[in-house]
């Protein structure tokens, strides 16, 4: 009963002992902390200035991201080569190379396939996204956004 006691007593003494008893000066106090409607997303608010950013940071973002699922049964390894051999035209037609990082995530072939395309003319991303569109139009576990983060990169 007494540890009970003693333990309770520290525990409040330590609930007391982390409020603060400095209050804030007038200045302080009317200062705009919370971001108003027209704040931009690439301004960072901060109590008393404004940082401003060039650009934001898209180091994480891919041009498209492909994604192998599966129902318990594997994923569609046809559907994946055809993925690669029309990688593999694509690049021999226009001279170019394209990177692309795999990411494995499940036990049975999931992966995810996310391709930056950053050294290809918007025209010819087009054309890449388009040709894969159409690969995989008629497959339900196969799934594509553009733009976007490659969500099971570890």
């Amino acid at each position: 009963m007494t540890k009970y006691i003693i333990g309770s007593l520290l525990l409040s003494l330590l609930f007391v002992s982390c409020t603060s008893r400095i209050k804030p000066t007038s200045k302080e106090a009317t200062q705009k902390t919370v971001p108003s409607k027209t704040d931009s997303p690439f301004v960072a608010k901060h109590t008393d200035t404004l940082v401003k950013t060039s650009k934001p940071d898209t180091s994480g973002i891919y041009r498209l991201v492909v994604t192998f699922a599966s129902k318990g049964s594997g994923i569609d390894f046809k559907t994946k080569e055809a993925l690669d051999r029309y990688q593999e035209q694509f690049q021999d037609k226009y001279k170019l190379v394209i990177n692309k990082d795999s990411y494995n995530w499940g036990r049975e072939g999931e992966v995810d396939f996310c391709f930056r395309l950053e050294n290809l003319k918007p025209a010819l991303q087009q054309e890449f996204i388009y040709g894969v569109q159409e690969l995989l139009k008629n497959n339900t576990l196969i799934f594509m956004e553009e733009n976007t983060v490659c969500r099971h990169k570890r």
